[in-house]
This record gives C-alpha cells, structure tokens and sequence, in this order.
C-alpha cells in the first residue's frame, strides 16, 4: 500500500518516502524485537526442557533403584518367612518330643512312686511281723 502510494508519485513526495521509511524502520525494529522475544522465549523453553529431562532422568534412576531395593527386600522376606516356617517346624518337632519325653519321665516317676510305695509296705510289714518275731526268737532261746 505503502509502495502504491510511492509508485503512484514517483517517490517525489519526500514526506510520503520519509513516512514509508520510518514505517519500514518501525516494522524492521518491531520483526528484530519479536524474533528477539521468540529467540529467548524458546530458549528458556530449551532450557526448561533440559532440566526437565535432567530431573525425568534423576526420577528414573531413583525409580530404578528404588524397585531393585523392593525387589530385594521382597526376595529377603521371603528368606526370612522360609526361615521362621523352618523355625515353627523345628520347634513343633522340639515340643513334640518334650512332650513325649515328659510322658516318658511321668511313668518312670509313677513306677518309681509304686515301688517305693510297695518298699514302704514291705518295709513297714517287716518292721511291724518279723522285727517282733525275731526279738521274740532272740529272747526265748536266751
């Protein structure tokens, strides 16, 4: 438009070529300043996607060690509950055997107590018929 009305005077008019310059230096200084502001503007793009990548890569690496540490100590669990069922069975084993080893030493106690209850008898029926008996004997062949 600006060339039209140039053209149309033969670029004589001083003022209309002085306008058009000054429009073209405005459009010059107005396209410099947009392409400065989209330069910065994708250059903290650029660098917030950096560190948005640097900050993806750290949280896969966190995450990486983070399930190999629950894969660890999943696996270590599991360690430790075949452990303690080991233990129980072991233990069940142990008191199995207690208990039949007490049974064991209840009867040895019950035939010990009815020996010594019929030592007792023996003992009390030797004291009370032969002791009389032989101090009797011993007296009358004195």
């Amino acid at each position: 438009m600006l060339l039209d009305l140039a053209s149309t005077n033969n670029f004589s008019n001083k003022k209309i070529l002085d306008k058009i310059l000054l429009l073209l230096k405005n459009l010059l200084e107005s396209l410099k300043k947009e392409l400065r502001n989209r330069h910065a503007e994708i250059k903290s793009n650029i660098s917030s996607l950096k560190k948005e990548a640097v900050n993806l890569h750290n949280i896969r690496i966190a995450y990486k060690n983070m399930k190999a540490q629950s894969i660890s100590k999943r696996v270590d669990a599991q360690h430790y509950i075949q452990f303690f069922k080991n233990e129980i069975n072991h233990f069940e084993v142990e008191r199995k055997r207690k208990i039949e080893e007490r049974e064991l030493f209840k009867k040895i106690c019950d035939f010990e107590r009815k020996v010594h209850e019929g030592n007792e008898k023996k003992y009390h029926d030797f004291k009370s018929k032969v002791v009389p008996l032989l101090f009797k004997n011993l007296q009358e062949a004195a």
